[in-house]
C-alpha cells in the first residue's frame, strides 16, 4: 500500500500498544513483527531527514529541541520537514484474525492510526 513518511511514523507510534499484547496467535505475532520492521526502517529514514534538517536550519538542543536563530530559518525547516513527512513510501499491509487479545491492546486512536496497515478478518 501507498502511505507517506508521516503515515508511517504515526502506525510505529501506534503499534507500540499492540507489540507486547499477550494471548496473541504465532502467526499474527510474526506479521506484526515484519509490519513493525518495515515501519521502523522507514522511521528511521524519517529521523535521519529530520536531524538534518533541524542541522542545516538550528541547532538541536536540550532534550531534542530545536533552536532556530530567526524565524525564516524555522519557516523553511518547517516547510521542507512537511514536504519530507509528504512523500509517498511502499508498505506491505498485514492480515491478522480477530482475537480479544488483539482489541483488548489496542484502542480506537490505535486501530485509526493502522488502517490500511492492518486488515482484520473475522474467525471462521
Amino acid at each position: 500500500m501507498k502511505t507517506t513518511y508521516g503515515g508511517a511514523v504515526e502506525a510505529i507510534r501506534a503499534m507500540k500498544e499492540l507489540m507486547g499484547a499477550k494471548g496473541l496467535n504465532g502467526r499474527t505475532q510474526v506479521k506484526m513483527v515484519r509490519l513493525w520492521n518495515a515501519l521502523a526502517e522507514h522511521n528511521r529514514t524519517a529521523a535521519e531527514a529530520d536531524r538534518m534538517l533541524a542541522e542545516e536550519y538550528g541547532a538541536i538542543g536540550k532534550n531534542g529541541v530545536i533552536d532556530f536563530t530567526d524565524e525564516e530559518k524555522k519557516m523553511h525547516f518547517l516547510r521542507e520537514r512537511e514536504e519530507m513527512l509528504s512523500t509517498e513510501i511502499e508498505i506491505e499491509p498485514i492480515e491478522i484474525v480477530a482475537s480479544d487479545a488483539f482489541f483488548a491492546a489496542s484502542s480506537p486512536d490505535v486501530l485509526v492510526a493502522l488502517e490500511g496497515f492492518i486488515s482484520i478478518k473475522e474467525e471462521k
